[in-house]
């Protein structure tokens, strides 16, 4: 005696999105080493933040991992945040408490890297604006990535490297 099984409409669901991402993956490149090797950043082309001198020389400056985890404060970001920075635009994110033995969840963004004045002085600066969200960074001169909130006090200087909260 045979016994079929019936899907669960969330088993469905979850094995037909693991269908389509496969045939996407596999249709972009897969694990072709010629995609591969456009998106990695080489040292000759990591550019001093001092240096930066249009947009295209920005978007070098940021491609990595960035970590914010300075003390949390009454202005500081809420919690701790893990970017990494792929030169396609696409921005992963994590974000972890203080408390946390490990990164959050990853959050796939898209990012945009742009050119500014300050109002105060008039400099020139360059930075980086997560799209659908109110974050932003500027590349300060010590080569750190300063975001804040839009319309907050909460800022936070992020510093280039990864960081194991074990």
């Amino acid at each position: 005696m045979s016994m079929k099984r019936i899907l669960s409409g969330k088993e469905v669901f979850f094995s037909l999105a693991g269908m389509a991402l496969f045939v996407w993956f596999m249709a972009s490149g897969g694990f072709d080493s010629k995609s591969q090797e456009n998106q990695l950043v080489t040292p000759e082309e990591v550019i001093k933040a001092k240096d930066i001198k249009n947009i295209a020389d920005a978007q070098r400056f940021i491609v990595g991992t960035w970590v914010y985890s300075q003390p949390i404060t009454d202005d500081s970001l809420l919690e701790w945040m893990r970017w990494e920075i792929k030169p396609d635009g696409v921005l992963i994110e994590q974000t972890a408490s203080p408390r946390d033995n490990q990164w959050g969840a990853k959050k796939i963004q898209h990012y945009e890297v742009f050119t500014d004045k300050y109002s105060d002085s008039g400099d020139r600066f360059y930075g980086i604006r997560v799209k659908g969200t109110a974050l932003s960074g500027a590349i300060r001169s010590d080569g750190r990535l300063f975001v804040k909130i839009a319309r907050t006090p909460y800022s936070g200087s992020f510093v280039r490297g990864d960081k194991s909260l074990n």
